[in-house]
Order: structure tokens, then sequence, then C-alpha cells
């Protein structure tokens, strides 16, 4: 067993005796090279801690019509996004690029000037907790960062074949643990596809095989039971734009919370990031209050992957005011709110509205849209029994998704602790 010595850094603990410790800015300098004659066929992007080439197709239309402010990486540089701490889950969002490239300025690219390891520096990185690393700089939390706070990161520094040993060994690691969760996560989209299907089929064809079709007149909706009507939303469900509170008043603390679009996803009502309305409720405010039940829509970005931004308020999520550019949906007198919800949260509500969406970078759609989407209207009773037998069929699925998805958040955790051990010497290689 190696000897071990203090680090003298509270997060990292102890580090084996021959490793040293230095600043960021002693073995990388910025780079920043202009690009020159680089096009649309050379971009690439940070995601989720790797380089990739950026989706040319899935960005048409959004993309400038010039580089000349992007910047050339190259192989071997580690590029880090240092805006938007608050949305980054703790980690430093760094990746490490492997061919040569342009990307946005909006980033910070670092080149290595000695004969270190880039992808021992990358995996190191990775440790990197925000909260602990940045924010106890004595400047508290802050949503961005610049060049001149990451020049001060004390950087772990073994000599430079255990650097390549650790790398290699991490390299080929995590590679295997990434296949898992890769196979892990295409079962999960094949199922969340099938729970899909499933529902599309059971509010449109209903769950009788055998009864009278006719033809509903909206061509994604396709032949209903010939007792079933279409009729837009509106007809049956009661749909409120949010509040425009202003967010000079919002309370980080204490009073109600107030429920953004961020707060809205396909998965349910998330509360990390949230604000108050500390400040009394007038009689028009209460409009805004929020009961169980409710069906709330988040109108920017309203679909994302995993699936079209809508979810129930549940008890736990009281009391709630609702924001702008969220709505509210409460279904009307004998009308199923589960029935409304499988419609919303259908494909065909996205397919229907996407063509319509505004804004070039940010989609948004409205209420109004909302409220003219066609949707299939049979009997209270037909609705009942039909959303009683989704529930069952897609609890089952569900299930099976929550599985899967605890095995991958395992591995990700595992992959997590165990670069953390290696790259800080804990567990030798």
């Amino acid at each position: 067993m190696r000897e071990m010595k203090g680090s003298g850094i509270e997060w990292i603990g102890e580090i084996p005796k021959s490793w040293t410790i230095t600043i960021l800015s002693a073995l990388f300098s910025e780079h920043k090279c202009k690009n020159s004659g680089l096009t649309e066929n050379n971009l690439l992007s940070l995601s989720y801690g790797n380089i990739v080439r950026k989706n040319i197709e899935s960005n048409e239309g959004l993309l400038p019509t010039s580089f000349e402010t992007y910047n050339i990486i190259e192989p071997g540089n580690i590029v880090f996004r240092l805006t938007d701490l608050q949305n980054d889950k703790r980690s430093l969002r760094t990746g490490l690029c492997q061919e040569r490239g342009i990307i946005t300025s909006a980033y910070v690219t670092l080149q290595i000037r000695s004969n270190d390891s880039p992808r021992y520096m990358h995996y190191l990185f990775h440790t990197y907790d925000l909260c602990k690393v940045f924010y106890g700089m004595g400047d508290g939390v802050r949503q961005g960062m610049n060049y001149e706070d990451l020049k001060r990161l004390r950087i772990l520094r073994p000599d430079q074949e255990t650097q390549r040993r650790i790398a290699d060994y991490l390299d080929r690691k995590c590679s295997q643990i990434d296949a898992i969760i890769a196979r892990q996560q295409e079962v999960i989209e094949k199922l969340k596809a099938y729970k899909l299907s499933v529902i599309t089929e059971a509010v449109t064809k209903g769950l009788n095989p055998d009864v009278p079709m006719k033809e509903s007149g909206v061509e994604w909706i396709g032949e209903i039971p010939d007792f079933w009507n279409v009729v837009p939303l509106k007809t049956c469900a009661d749909i409120l734009p949010g509040y425009a509170f202003s967010s000079d008043d919002f309370d980080i603390e204490n009073g109600t919370a107030l429920l953004r679009g961020i707060n809205v996803t396909p998965n349910g009502i998330r509360w990390e990031d949230v604000v108050y309305w500390n400040n009394p409720i007038t009689e028009q405010l209460r409009t805004f209050e929020l009961v169980a039940g409710d069906i709330v829509v988040g109108l920017d970005r309203p679909w994302v992957s995993g699936g079209t931004r809508v979810c129930w308020v549940t008890q736990k999520d009281l009391p709630a005011l609702l924001l702008q550019r969220v709505c509210r949906i409460r279904a009307k007198e004998n009308i199923d709110s589960r029935w409304i919800y499988h419609w919303i949260a259908s494909k065909s509500f996205q397919e229907a509205l996407s063509i319509e969406t505004t804004g070039v970078s940010v989609p948004h759609i409205s209420t109004k849209q909302i409220e003219q989407f066609s949707i299939t209207l049979p009997p209270i009773e037909v609705q009942h029994q039909i959303c009683d037998t989704l529930e069952v069929k897609c609890y089952s699925v569900g299930n099976v998704i929550d599985k899967k998805q605890a095995i991958i958040d395992k591995l990700t955790q595992y992959k997590k602790s165990l670069i953390y051990e290696v790259v800080t010497g804990k567990k030798e290689v």
C-alpha cells in the first residue's frame, strides 16, 4: 500500500505521498484561436461531459449565418462551460476535445503546456464539485465564473506515467460502464415508445376493435369509433395562463411557491430550483392558486427529450401559485381529467402544435393554441373505462422503466465514485 499524506484540500483528503499539488495556470494556458474558414460541418458542442459533433439537421434554422466569432479547438484541448452554474447540478461542466473543430466563444478552452496527460486532467476536473471548489472562495453562489477563477483551481499532479496509467484504466472501465448504461437506456426508450403507442391507440380507437368506425376529420387522429366526437380542448377544460409576478418581488426562502416553467418536467413537478411569493395573496391572485389534480404545461420549450413538459399537481406541491409561461388545465364537469392528460402528453399533441411553435432559439406554444387542440371525446363512462385500463398498463410499464433507471443511477454513481477514488490516488491502478 502506498504511503499517503494530507492534501490540504478538505474535499479531497489524503493523496499519495509522491503526488504534488499545483494550480491550473501552472499547467494550462487559455486557448483562443478565432475561426477562419471552418463551417457548420465542423461544429462541436459540449454534451454530458463529452465534446461531440453538433447535430446540424436538428438545428436547421437556428444556426448563425457566420461562424467568425467561433473559436477553433484542437484535440487535447479541455473545454469548460462557466455560465449558468446554478443549473449544472453541482458538477463542473467540462469536456475533452478529440477532433479539430469550432465551438462557440461562450466556452473557455484550455491548452496544456506540459507533458501532463489531458485525459487524466479531464477525469480529474469531472470530480470537482462547484459548491466545494468555487463557492468556497468567499464569493457566494454565482451564476458564472471566468478564466481568472479557473486559473486558481488546485490540481493534483501524479507523475506523468501514473497519469497515463490512470487515464488508460478509466478509459477502459468507464467505456464498460457506459456501454451497460446505453443498453439500459435503449430499453427505456423502447418502453416509453411502447407506452406512448398504447395510450395513443386507446384514446383514438378505444378498447373494442370490433366497434364501427368513422372518419374523425382530423388527419393525425384518423378513424375513431362512430359514437365518439372530436372537439377543441377548450370545450372540455378550463385553461389558464400564469400570472406575471414581478421577479423583483421573488423571495428565495419564504412564502408561497411559484410554479415556473423550470419546475415543470415530463416526470412531474421538480422544486430543486424554487422562488416564493412572500406578499399577501389578493383576491386577484387567488385565481392562480393551484389545487391537487390540476394539469400544468410548460409553454417555453414544451418538448424535451423526456417528452412533453406536462404533469400533475399533487398535494405535496401545494400551496403554489401559477407563474407566467406555464398554463393550468382543469377538466370541466363530466370530463375525466386523466383523458385530457393523456392527450396533452401524447405525441399527437406535439405533432399538431410543433409546426406552429413560435420563437427561434426557444420554441413557445400559447394557451390559445392549446385551447384549439383537437381531442377525441367519448361518453364519460368510456373515458373512465379507458383511463382505468391505461393506468394498469402504464403502471406495469412504468415499473420496468423505474427499475432500469435505478440501474442507470447506480452505475452513474459508481462511475463517479470510481473516477474520484482513482484520480485522487485512493485506489491504486
